[in-house]
Parts: structure tokens; C-alpha cells; sequence
């Protein structure tokens, strides 16, 4: 079944005081190219959303998953299947010390095959490992 998962919106939380690094969500092409980029330095709608990507099989030509880059690490997100119908959209950490399948955690379990998100960024959150979500959009 075709899925359309999107994410149409990036909020960031930012601590009052220390470091304000603006964390970065981007794409690349097949050469590692930027295709996509975004500071993000405020919360922001996206006029062109981002489509996750499934996780396990080939990526469509020139397209990377969505990664983010914090202070805190490096990320990707894609979805895969689940049981019994459902979808996951996984948070994968690529500099975890953790081994696979420890540098991931779910941000959204559903059976929608269409759904808009809105990313969210809590740069208070990230040495916790819970700075990331994903929410869906109204």
C-alpha cells in the first residue's frame, strides 16, 4: 500500500542560556550532496514538506533520509513496517555509542498511510536522548 509520510513543520526549543547551536535537517543526493538543507534556527512551516523515506529498501534516485544534526549527534528518520498493519517511524542515532538496534527509539506507531508531522527539536532534551519527536499535524 502507497504511503505519504511528510513532515510539514520543524519547532525547535532552545535552552535560555549555553550553547545555541542550530541544529540542521537535510537531504542528500546519491553523491552526498545537499538536495535539501534547513538551519533551524526558529520554528518553521515548510512550503514543501519532507517525505520520510522507508527504511530496508532502495531510496527513490538523489534522496537521502532526513538526517539532523545537533550539538548533541547525528540523526535519521525513516519508517518501516510493523505488526498487524501498523507503520513505525524510527529515530536512528548514527553516533550512538550504542549498537544497532539500541541507537533507535519509535516516535510514531500508527495505521495511516497518509500523515503530516511536525518535527520537534528540544535542544533542553537532546543529552537525554529525548530531544526528538515527531507529532502528528491538525
Amino acid at each position: 500500500m502507497p504511503t505519504n509520510f511528510l513532515i510539514s513543520k520543524i519547532t525547535v526549543n532552545f535552552p535560555d542560556s549555553g550553547n545555541a547551536y542550530t541544529p540542521i535537517v537535510y537531504k542528500t543526493n546519491s553523491n552526498g550532496q545537499i538536495v535539501f538543507g534547513l538551519a533551524c534556527p526558529s520554528s518553521t512551516d515548510l512550503e514543501d514538506p519532507i517525505k520520510i523515506h522507508q527504511g530496508g529498501v532502495p531510496l527513490p534516485s538523489g534522496n537521502s533520509y532526513i538526517q539532523i544534526a545537533t550539538s548533541r549527534g547525528q540523526y535519521q528518520i525513516y519508517w518501516t513496517n510493523g505488526t498487524d498493519g501498523q507503520y513505525v517511524i524510527l529515530l536512528q542515532s548514527l553516533t550512538s555509542p550504542n549498537p544497532y538496534p539500541s541507537n533507535q527509539k519509535a516516535l510514531w506507531t500508527g495505521t495511516n498511510t497518509s500523515q503530516n508531522f511536525t518535527l520537534s527539536i528540544d535542544m533542553t532534551q537532546l543529552a537525554s536522548g529525548d530531544g526528538i519527536s515527531i507529532v502528528a499535524a491538525s
